[in-house]
């Protein structure tokens, strides 16, 4: 469901927002809001690229040595 919303998003040029921090912060203060949090999805998106990494090269090592597979 959750990807067939953001298709949706997506094909009428729409897109996922935090749209609360339009309501919380005063004007002067939303380019800031919008700002830490695309700084915040984007930190968790490196943060995932890193730990797939690591996974894949554990994975990788473990394959290489036959623990654990036939």
């Amino acid at each position: 469901v959750v990807l067939f919303g953001a298709t949706l998003a997506t094909k009428s040029k729409g897109h996922i927002a935090f749209e609360v921090a339009d309501k919380i912060w005063p004007k002067g203060f939303i380019p800031y809001a919008r700002l830490l949090c695309g700084l915040v999805a984007g930190g968790f998106c490196v943060m995932i690229v890193i730990l797939s990494i690591h996974y894949l090269s554990d994975f990788y090592e473990q394959w290489k040595e036959g623990i654990g597979y036939i």
